[in-house]
Order: C-alpha cells, then sequence, then structure tokens
C-alpha cells in the first residue's frame, strides 16, 4: 500500500487493506482527475463543514425537487443536514470524475431500494455508496464494481459485546474479547463498519448473514484477511478500513475483479466543491 499527499491532522495512518490497494490523500480543490476503471474514490465532510455545505446557496440549485422532497420528509434537522450534505457529495463527486454538471445526474432505486445512476446514460456503469453518522458524512464512486461505504461514531451508544456475540463470527468474538480496553470500542467499529460495507456493496445491507464472513483484524496492519463461507471469492473483493477522523471508524468495499489493482483516493472536502459564494 502507498500513501502520498497531505493527510488532515487528525486522519489515523493505520489504515488496513485486504489486498494490493493504492492508497492516496488528495486535497480538495485540486485538479480532478478522471475517474478511471480501476479507481474507488471516496469523499468526506466533517464537523462544521457539514453545515457549510448546506448553507450554500448553490445546493437550492444542485439537488432535484425530488431530494428535496426526501429531505423535507426527515423529522430531524441534523438528520436532513446530513442528508443534504451527502447529496451534495456525491453529486459533485460524479461532476469531477466525468465532467457533467453536478445538476444533471439521475437516480432511481433497484428492487432492494438500492439507489443507482439512472441518467445520464453513458455513466450508468458507476456505482455509488454514501454513508453518514454524527460529524461525519461520506460518498464513495467507482467505475470498477459494486461498492459499499460505511462510517460509524464511537460515542454512539452500544452494547459492544453483546452485539458481536449475536452478529460476529466466532473468531471476531474472540479477537474482542483479548482486546485491551483501550482498543476494543475502536476494534468493534472497524469490524461493523467493514461488515456493513459488505452488505451494502451486495445490496442486501444487514440481511446478510453477518456471522459467515470475517475479517482478521489480529493480523499486522496494513493487511485485513477476509474469510467468507457465503460461497463469494474473497479475491473479487478490495477493502480499507481507517479512521477519517478520531472519533469515527470508516471502511469501503468494492468487488474490483480477481486480482485486479486498485486504487483508492481519499479527499477531504469543504463548501468550496460548489464554487464560491
Amino acid at each position: 500500500m502507498t500513501q502520498s499527499g497531505p493527510v488532515p491532522a487528525d486522519m489515523a495512518l493505520d489504515l488496513r487493506r485486504s489486498r494490493a490497494v493504492n492508497v492516496t490523500h488528495r486535497v480538495a480543490g485540486e485538479p480532478a482527475r478522471e475517474l478511471g476503471a480501476g479507481s474507488v474514490w471516496i469523499w468526506c465532510v466533517a464537523g462544521e463543514e457539514i453545515g457549510r455545505i448546506t448553507a450554500h446557496p448553490a445546493v437550492r440549485t444542485v439537488l432535484s425537487d425530488a431530494e428535496w422532497a426526501r429531505r423535507d420528509r426527515l423529522r430531524v434537522e441534523a438528520d436532513r443536514e446530513r442528508f443534504l450534505a451527502a447529496r451534495v457529495l456525491l453529486r459533485s463527486m460524479l461532476a469531477a470524475g466525468t465532467g457533467v454538471g453536478a445538476g444533471s445526474w439521475g437516480f432511481d432505486s433497484d428492487g432492494f431500494g438500492r439507489p443507482y445512476i439512472a441518467t445520464p446514460a453513458s455513466h450508468t456503469g458507476l456505482r455509488f455508496s454514501i454513508t453518514h453518522t454524527r460529524g461525519l458524512v461520506a460518498c464513495a464512486v467507482t467505475g470498477c464494481g459494486e461498492v459499499g461505504l460505511d462510517a460509524e461514531a464511537y460515542d454512539r451508544a452500544t452494547r459492544t459485546m453483546d452485539v458481536a456475540r449475536r452478529f460476529f463470527s466466532p473468531k471476531e468474538v474472540v479477537y474482542l474479547e483479548e482486546c485491551s480496553p483501550e482498543k476494543h470500542r475502536d476494534a468493534f467499529f472497524d469490524i461493523w463498519t467493514l461488515k456493513e460495507a459488505y452488505g451494502k456493496a451486495l445490496g442486501q445491507g444487514l440481511s446478510v448473514p453477518l456471522d459467515r464472513f470475517s475479517f482478521d483484524l489480529s493480523a499486522p496492519p496494513p493487511q485485513l484477511p477476509f474469510h467468507t463461507e457465503l460461497g463469494d471469492d474473497p479475491d473479487e473483493w478490495a477493502f480499507a478500513s481507517g479512521r477519517p477522523t478520531r472519533r469515527h471508524s470508516m471502511a469501503v468495499a468494492a468487488r474490483c475483479g480477481r486480482l485486479s489493482p486498485v486504487d483508492l483516493e481519499i479527499t477531504f472536502a469543504t463548501a468550496d466543491i460548489l464554487g464560491t459564494d
């Protein structure tokens, strides 16, 4: 794994990956490169920058009427804010990677409720995944295959071992039981986000039997071995897990083909993605 480019001061540098993944940390506002067939882009917005994006005047023209209607159905203001930021992030990423304007994209959902690109027809092969939690909004876009992204805040109230014993694989439970107290909560959310990212990439979410596949965090970083009893081919998948801030875990899963190299680009975006006020 390689890493280059500036990294935010609070970005943990213990990023794990399951295979040959080249990792680049990019700066928001850098000239965009084309989203290649073997590329996975992740853009993140954290903290106060979420509110700056949603307050930007351009948001009103970028989002569709359907997206505004979905926003209005949300009752909690924080949920509304994160929803808007996520949709702006997605549209800005697609525009940066293809040259098609941020307001020109149309979306639909499949029979499982997973959203996909409906228009323009020339870019329906791109896949994306959105995640948001307290203090963080992120989106992954790729041209190499299915993708899932998940992030969780550590301050979420969770009985970690109760959840692990109910949903995790036996090896994952043993690993958590043996973790030191100072590492236990981080390790739990690292595993949880990996599992949810994989389920989202499959289009099944948490309906996937979570105890039938596992990630081996006992392996020394940056390794991230993946084992499955679901009949899937582990060599078709790329995984990465890291901490975009000191209070969040985030993981991405991408089905990029057997032994294909993957270029993962991580960018911390700002409201400047929408232009100047």
